[in-house]
């Protein structure tokens, strides 16, 4: 690319090392939207970067150089020869995969050759993620945070099993249980066995009092490394309560 700005027919030698879609490629083209950033992956223009201006059906993008000296002269390349291209502290959504419909903040690009991916730092959840640049759009969305997952929600209190626990996070295909061990798992809805909900509302206990206590009484911790921490009961298990706490969850 550097030979190509050096020349004195740059406009010239520009239009004959772009390319234009062929038939086979024409399916490709679907992954650009106008307004991406693209780069050049190969080839006479290698790194040379731009905006997409057109896609045709094709296949063909056309794109705007970023390059000062020849921008605003529109290139046509087959989308097979380009790749997105975003920069660190980008603010993007996921369109594909797994992770379809996160949005956040790129930390880190990984060029793994023909598929080059990003570390995404996920609005909700606060999490890092990995996603190919194919899958990816600039977007000033911020995702809101699911609060249910095939019949499980929000604070659901649900067996495993052996162990139980309360739903404290919901994502595109698992939940986080914090299990009456104090542990987080995270888990599957398949992997799940049943709501205990229901159960849960119609047990009380005794706190060390001797006073009855049951789901949505406030309590306060009075020993063990919670000690002084206040909040509402969500659970009752056996002799385990689950609390709702402004101070922790």
């Amino acid at each position: 690319a550097d030979g190509v700005l050096e020349d004195g027919n740059i406009l010239e030698e520009l239009s004959s090392a772009a390319r234009p879609a062929k038939k086979g490629e024409r399916s490709l083209g679907s992954v650009f939207k106008i307004g991406d950033m693209v780069v050049v992956k190969e080839g006479e223009l290698h790194s040379l970067k731009g905006e997409v201006v057109a896609v045709d059906i094709n296949g063909t993008v056309k794109i705007n150089p970023v390059e000062e000296s020849i921008r605003g002269n529109l290139l046509d390349f087959a989308a097979s020869d380009l790749q997105k291209t975003f920069k660190e502290g980008d603010h993007v959504k996921v369109l594909n995969g797994a992770y379809a419909g996160e949005t956040g903040s790129v930390v880190k690009i990984i060029d793994e050759g023909e598929k080059w991916k990003a570390i995404i730092f996920t609005d909700s959840g606060a999490k890092e993620i990995v996603v190919f640049l194919d899958d990816l759009q600039v977007s000033a969305e911020v995702a809101q945070a699911r609060e249910s997952l095939k019949g499980f929600n929000l604070m659901d209190l649900v067996s495993l099993g052996t162990q139980v626990g309360v739903i404290v996070k919901v994502g595109s295909e698992s939940l986080d249980l914090l299990l009456q061990t104090g542990n987080v798992q995270t888990v599957t809805p398949q992997e799940i066995r049943t709501k205990l909900n229901n159960k849960s509302k119609n047990t009380s206990a005794m706190d060390k009092m001797r006073n009855p206590i049951s789901v949505n009484t406030v309590v306060k911790v009075v020993s063990g490394e919670n000690a002084g921490i206040e909040g509402t009961i969500k659970h009752i298990h056996r002799s385990f309560l689950f609390i709702h706490s402004r101070m922790r969850l």
